[in-house]
């Protein structure tokens, strides 16, 4: 290739790349306006989104490019700004350009998110609560569960449903009961004459059992005058019994037995001081005795 012939290509490769350029620049004059996405299906907004700024760095001239209006600005927080798009932009188009633009430590969609209605039970978040929501832990089906989260989105809240555990007695001092357990609001407080109505002999609450009758029935464990059911006996081999109680940590408690479930109730085993909301006392196996617990004043 002979001299002239370099200069030529030489200038016409500087003239390509000259307008090329050009052309770069003219286009980067003008607002971007770019085809609408399906944002909703993705979880953000179509009309706006976030950026922040690199420090000291001013984005008026980026914006009026590319065709977006701060809406709101944070301080606090390095500047971010809350961006409004011209109508029909495409948010995955503009979050490129930001990004590319060099002027920007991030840019981000405005996603659409709403409160966490799950409880912050430990067992709920490690799945050991399958029947709630099943992840597939421990080689179960994902999804085999009764889809609780569904309807905690729906309702979530139910303080005037009274719900009764048909089971071996609850400890109610349990923290995930305590705020919640319902108490029958006419046999608690004082009467119109001032008596205690746990103690008045009357029926306060109207159901047709006198206020000491339902204490034996075992529904004020707080009362030296109740009688707690059981909650559980196991045998012990070869001889023996383990009768565990709910309980209240500091109360003292006395296991007594009865040959049938009205006679005469006897004192078995030491008086039991609780220290949590579960007590228990192992004695002599009796296959014909019928057991209660009973507070000590």
């Amino acid at each position: 290739m002979n001299e002239k012939n370099l200069r030529l290509n030489r200038f016409a490769t500087a003239s390509a790349l000259a307008a090329l350029v050009g052309w770069s620049v003219a286009v980067l004059a003008q607002p971007v306006a770019f085809a609408q996405t399906n944002s909703r299906s993705a979880g953000f907004r179509a009309d706006r989104m976030l950026v922040k700024p690199k420090p000291n760095t001013d984005l008026t001239a980026l914006h009026a490019r590319l065709g977006t209006a701060v809406l709101r600005s944070f301080s606090g927080i390095g500047n971010l700004q809350v961006l409004q798009l011209s109508a029909g932009a495409d948010v995955r188009m503009l979050l490129s350009a930001f990004q590319q633009s060099g002027l920007v430590e991030y840019a981000e969609p405005d996603f659409m998110v709403q409160a966490a209605l799950e409880p912050n039970d430990f067992r709920y978040a490690d799945g050991s609560l399958w029947a709630l929501h099943n992840t597939g832990i421990y080689g179960g089906t994902s999804g085999a569960d009764i889809d609780a989260p569904n309807g905690w989105d729906i309702q979530n809240t139910a303080g005037n449903i009274i719900v009764a555990v048909i089971d071996t007695g609850a400890r109610y001092t349990h923290e995930d009961l305590a705020a919640n357990m319902w108490s029958k609001p006419g046999e608690s407080g004082r009467d119109l004459l001032g008596p205690d109505k746990g103690n008045n002999g009357a029926d306060d609450d109207g159901d047709g059992m006198a206020n000491a009758s339902e204490d034996i029935a075992g529904t004020n464990p707080f009362s030296s005058n109740s009688i707690l059911r059981v909650t559980s006996i196991i045998r012990t081999p070869p001889s023996s019994l383990s009768v565990t109680w709910s309980s209240v940590a500091g109360k003292t408690y006395q296991l007594e037995t009865a040959p049938t479930p009205n006679g005469t109730y006897l004192s078995v085993g030491p008086i039991v001081t609780a220290t949590s909301g579960s007590s228990s006392e192992t004695v002599t196996a009796n296959s014909s005795a019928f057991y209660r617990v009973r507070v000590v004043p």
